[in-house]
């Protein structure tokens, strides 16, 4: 039996210095009594997020961080199990203001796509294999769906064209764990392609176990960072000469997530990076490579934007698709819960992918609702939700130098 209680059911604690702060939240199981104890005793869990969280959306990040940082968070977990055995949780959520996002209908407000070249990453499942979906539907002239497995892709592919018939999407091979594998990605697409219009780098790992790529890299930093990184330094040439048509609108869309707040205090641990990493748990080297992420899109921004390369990253939201399953497992019964629940705070996929969509065709500009060049962004089109270590040129300037250092000998 699942229970769950609504900002209008719980007590209000709410400051008047800081109006962001709405009620209690609880997500309960079994014990209803336990539920009814939290509420009353009033047990705060969090005090703040780096991405302003609605409607509950965003309560799994927020139990990655209550189980994977007890240390770090400030917080106080209410332990409910003595009755019943009660898996409870509870927070005082900051809400942003609903004035703050974008109203965003892929359907009505991505335009006509006619000449324009796109590839996205991670593109056969969740929102990588939504973005494809949606952009098929706007007459492009090519969407690559670059992607580890070929039989995933084609079925992808398939889902795709079963609802856009004849959608003109090709598949790539890339596993981004191995550079060689990424450097014949990039050969391949060149061979084919003589423009690129939309990269977006949307692949990525989550809370896998302590592991290295094949070239010694932190599995999700080696993954998620690393192997984008040198997509995106093999495609350059390809996305530079593109920006030089009349007309032409290029843009890198980084997908990164909040949890770049669980990244180590210093941002990147540069001297462990060609490890496992063991001495940091599992979510910590998760958000440093989101980290990565926030930080390469600004630093390609700052040196290509004058080149015509809009480059932004965006969190998606806690999104329903399988990132999470390699995790889940880890957190025992507590794991089981939130599988339980997740139909209560994930959002779909379809929402998931609106805010990369908004950033790959949204007006550009620095006004409200325009896509600011190096930005990062909450769900959907939300500044300045980025922790103050993302937005740090000095670290940026770092990770791009020691990044094209480390990519050197690969050429497409």
């Amino acid at each position: 039996m699942h229970q769950w209680y609504h900002h209008s059911e719980a007590p209000q604690s709410r400051s008047s210095s800081d109006p962001a702060l709405v009620a209690k939240m609880v997500i309960a199981t079994k014990a209803h009594s336990g539920a009814q104890l939290l509420i009353r005793t009033g047990r705060v869990v969090l005090k703040e997020l780096p991405c302003g969280v609605s409607r509950g959306r965003d309560v799994k990040l927020l139990l990655n961080q209550l189980l994977a940082a007890p240390a770090h968070w400030g917080k106080e977990i209410a332990d409910a199990t003595s009755l019943q055995e009660t898996t409870t949780f509870g927070t005082d959520i900051p809400s942003p203001s609903p004035s703050s996002s974008v109203a965003f209908n892929p359907e009505k407000d991505i335009p006509d796509l006619s000449g324009k070249v796109i590839l996205v990453t991670g593109g056969n499942v969740g929102l990588g294999l939504e973005t494809i979906l949606q952009l098929s539907k706007h007459n492009p002239s090519r969407i690559y769906l670059a992607a580890r497995t070929q039989s995933k892709a084609e079925s992808a592919i398939e889902e795709i064209q079963s609802k856009v018939p004849n959608a003109p999407i090709s598949f790539l091979q890339c596993d981004l764990s191995s550079l060689p594998s990424v450097q014949k990605c990039a050969q391949e697409f060149k061979s084919r392609e003589t423009r690129l219009d939309l990269l977006i780098l949307n692949a990525g790992v989550m809370a896998l176990p302590p592991g290295t790529t094949e070239q010694g890299y932190e599995i999700q930093f080696g993954t998620n960072h690393v192997g984008h990184a040198l997509l995106t330094k093999l495609l350059l040439p390809t996305l530079l000469t593109t920006a030089e048509e009349k007309d032409s609108d290029v843009r890198v869309v980084a997908l990164s997530s909040a949890g770049h707040a669980l990244a180590p205090s210093q941002g990147i641990v540069f001297e462990q990076l060609k490890s496992e990493m063991m001495s940091y748990y599992t979510f910590r080297r998760y958000g440093q490579s989101k980290l990565a992420n926030i930080l390469f899109a600004k630093a390609l921004q700052k040196r290509y934007g004058n080149k015509g390369i809009t480059a932004v990253s965006v969190h998606p939201g806690v999104v329903n698709t399988n990132l999470y399953t390699p995790m889940l497992g880890g957190f025992g019964p507590v794991g089981k819960v939130v599988g339980m629940t997740q139909g209560f705070f994930y959002t779909s996929q379809q929402d998931g992918a609106k805010n990369q969509l908004w950033a790959a065709v949204g007006n550009k500009g620095t006004g409200k609702g325009e896509v600011s060049p190096g930005e990062y962004y909450c769900p959907v089109g939300t500044p300045g939700q980025g922790t103050k270590i993302s937005g740090d040129e000095k670290l940026a300037d770092k990770l791009w130098e020691w990044t094209e250092k480390e990519l050197e000998t690969y050429s497409a």
